[in-house]
Parts: structure tokens; sequence; C-alpha cells
């Protein structure tokens, strides 16, 4: 049996070798997508962070524009009520005024 010892001995070598070469080709393999998935977990997070505080702009702009639509509301509001103030000013007046004519009318009759 010694005679067929050696070859046998250097096949098993090297049936280990390429399998220890085929795990190694696979774990490769494995550690390249788990690399690519990191990366992109952190792109992802890039992403995410970019949209919060493109999130958080726009809530300020909101909030400003909600400030400015109500100082113009308010504004309109005072222009509203300074109008009604002089025609109910007018309106006193020419009161007056019909009254001044109808007792001024009476004093001549």
């Amino acid at each position: 049996g010694r005679a067929g010892g050696p070859p046998r001995l250097r096949a098993d070598l090297r049936d280990a070798e390429e399998s220890g070469e085929r795990k190694a080709a696979k774990l490769c393999a494995h550690l390249r997508q788990a690399a690519d998935q990191a990366s992109e977990v952190e792109r992802l997070r890039e992403d995410l962070k970019e949209a919060l505080s493109q999130a958080t702009r726009l809530r300020e702009d909101l909030k400003e524009a909600q400030a400015s639509v109500a100082e113009r509301d308010l504004k309109e509001a005072h222009a509203q009520v300074a109008v009604a103030a002089s025609q109910e000013q007018d309106e006193r007046a020419s009161i007056v005024e019909r009254a001044q004519l109808v007792a001024l009318a009476k004093r001549e009759a």
C-alpha cells in the first residue's frame, strides 16, 4: 500500500488547496457585498440627513410665510377699520349738516 501513498497525498493536498481557494473566493465575494451594502447604508444615511435638513428649512419658510400673511391680514384689517372710521365721520358730518340746514330752514320759515 506504500506505493499509492504519496500520489494520493498529493491529490488530497491539491483538493484541499482548491477547496481553500474556493472558500477564500466566496469569503471575498461576501466581504465585497458587505462593503457595498455598508457604503449604500452610508449613502442612505447622508440622503436622510439632507432630507431632514430640507424639511427643517421648509418648516422655517412656512413659519415665515404664515407670519407675513398674518401681518398682511392685520394691516388689511387696520386699513378697513380706518376706512370705516372715516366713513362714519363723514356720515356724522353730513347728519350734522342736514340738521343745521333743517334748523336754518325752520328759523327762516
